[in-house]
């Protein structure tokens, strides 16, 4: 399986418990095992256990800048949300 160099892989069980209902990302599980947030998603994939949207779709924006002129001068249509 996927996970011979990395064990946890390999452990569908605490895969789906860690990015499931921790809500762990990928990238978070990846750190705490020492491979890829790419091998995690594989090992999620051959697991069958389902991928959620990108946390960054969900974020809110940092500031949304109403003043065109300020807008206009950073190149960017008024009422946009900047995400820093």
């Amino acid at each position: 399986m996927a996970g011979r160099i990395y064990p946890r892989l390999d452990d569908r069980e605490w895969l789906r418990m860690i990015y499931e209902d921790e809500k762990r990302s990928t990238r978070y599980i990846a750190g705490l095992i020492g491979c890829s947030a790419v091998a995690v998603g594989s090992a999620l994939r051959l697991h069958g256990i389902p991928r959620r949207v990108s946390c960054h779709v969900h974020r809110q924006p940092v500031a949304i800048i109403h003043d065109p002129q300020l807008a206009a001068r950073l190149g960017l249509p008024a009422g946009v949300e900047v995400r820093v």
